[in-house]
């Protein structure tokens, strides 16, 4: 508790407190110094690229967890390889609370980055990568994030967003992509049926990267 939280250029919050391990998966809730305003922007690290309308980065919404469902596309940004993508291929518990399981590339220090999506709905906020999941021969099965409205469920929190102004471009979009309204917190904390767990037997092993 109390460590310095650095966003893509400078030092923004401290750790204020912590949840780990079980029940309550792996997270922590940052107090923000006094002069940050802590609207959701989204860049890559590696790169300083944003995506969404006009490449501006600001996130305009969440997901709810049950339209993160298998084959939907997403997107991780992460300190050490950056903006990765991939689909949502299961789930897994991790540590207590549901996690999703995807098959974008990630490696150790990724642990905290933002999972995201551009679509019709706009730039909205998915959930914080925490980790890989290997099967038991340590071979990787994926990509490990715990949904957005998972963790303000968990925290009795709330997450700032930019005010939806800018149009969609839909050349910019996913592919597969899907039009899905924010809710509210209990309608997008209940989990999609369709999503099978990737490990039932609970015998992966899970790496906090």
């Amino acid at each position: 508790m109390g460590s310095t939280v650095f966003g893509t250029s400078a030092a923004f919050a401290t750790v204020a407190y912590r949840k780990h391990p079980a029940p309550y998966g792996d997270s922590e809730l940052l107090s923000y110094y006094s002069n940050v305003t802590p609207l959701q922007v989204i860049v890559d690290p590696v790169t300083g690229a944003r995506p969404g309308p006009g490449g501006q980065g600001l996130v305009t919404g969440r997901m709810p967890n049950a339209a993160q469902t298998t084959g939907v596309l997403v997107g991780k940004m992460g300190i050490t390889t950056g903006w990765t993508e991939g689909s949502i291929i299961g789930s897994i518990n991790w540590y207590g609370t549901t996690a999703m399981v995807t098959n974008y590339w990630s490696s150790g220090g990724d642990s905290g980055g933002p999972v995201w999506r551009y679509d019709g709905a706009g730039l909205r906020a998915v959930g914080m990568h925490v980790g890989s999941v290997l099967d038991q021969n340590k071979k990787r099965i994926g990509a490990a994030y715990i949904p957005i409205n998972t963790l303000l469920d968990q925290w009795g929190a709330t997450l700032p967003v930019f005010a939806k102004t800018l149009t969609f471009a839909s050349e910019d979009a996913p592919s597969d992509s899907i039009d899905s309204g924010g809710g509210t917190l209990d309608d997008a904390t209940a989990l999609s049926p369709d999503v099978v767990d990737v490990c039932p037997g609970n015998d992966c092993v899970l790496v906090n990267e």
